[in-house]
């Protein structure tokens, strides 16, 4: 715009052309590979001159008054963007009008060949994207899995074995250690109960046992009454023995 309203048109009073050889451009003049089109009209709209590649028609004159518009209009069943500026002469005053244009299909050709492609390649793209992030998201969850897969293999029958630890100390080794250290207590619990089972049958057995022998010899033949108070006083401090382990055993498993 600057060039043309610069160089192609002076004004003082009224509407002097500078170089005329300026309006026989081969931009001005074609009208088929990207044309330029350039209309200089009075203050009532009338066309003083135009380029030649207007041939008979005229660029669209826009009467709001604004010093300076710039829209779409049509040219010949065409869509053009227009710009028009008012001229003033050296006292201010408004003396005419210079509208340039420039059609708009080869930016609407380039949309939509634009359109075609991202039709196109959206679809690819998305497609590219699921698979890149579900490989991301496949390798990122494997360390998880085989966590889960070592954790999974651990039972009572094996609970000495622990889970390999990570290279790399981040928060999935954290995780591993605190299962492992976890799978320590566990293993130190059950050993604990273990030897407590085995103490509390050992101690148990041996008043049962005790008092089976004492029975039985106090039915294998006839004695005194003097013989069976001893032995049932006997056999009454065992039975209460084992009352008092049981009911610690009770207070423990109640723990």
């Amino acid at each position: 715009y600057d060039e043309v309203y610069n160089g192609i048109i002076q004004f003082s009073d009224e509407i002097i052309f500078a170089n005329e050889a300026e309006w026989t451009e081969q931009e001005h003049g074609q009208i088929e590979v990207n044309p330029t089109f350039i209309q200089v009209s009075d203050t009532l709209g009338n066309v003083i001159k135009k380029t030649p590649n207007l041939l008979d028609k005229s660029l669209t004159f826009f009467k709001n008054g604004k010093p300076r518009i710039v829209q779409n209009s049509m040219l010949s069943s065409k869509s053009v963007r227009q710009l028009q500026a008012v001229f003033k002469n050296t006292q201010g005053q408004k003396v005419g009008y210079i509208s340039i244009a420039i059609p708009l299909e080869g930016s609407q050709i380039v949309i939509k060949n634009l359109l075609s492609v991202l039709l196109i390649a959206f679809p690819l793209i998305l497609i590219v994207l699921y698979y890149v992030t579900r490989f991301i998201t496949t390798k990122s969850i494997k360390p998880v899995r085989v966590l889960t897969q070592s954790a999974e293999e651990i039972t009572r029958k094996n609970l000495d074995k622990r889970i390999d630890l990570p290279v790399k100390k981040d928060e999935l080794y954290q995780l591993t250690n605190t299962i492992n250290n976890l799978l320590d207590r566990i293993e130190d619990t059950l050993l604990r109960e273990k030897q407590f089972t085995s103490n509390a049958s050992h101690e148990l057995r041996t008043p049962l046992t005790s008092l089976k022998g004492t029975l039985e010899l106090m039915i294998r033949k006839p004695h005194d009454s003097a013989y069976y108070i001893t032995k049932a006083a006997a056999c009454l401090e065992e039975v209460n023995r084992m009352s008092v382990m049981i009911e610690q055993l009770l207070l423990l498993f109640e723990v």
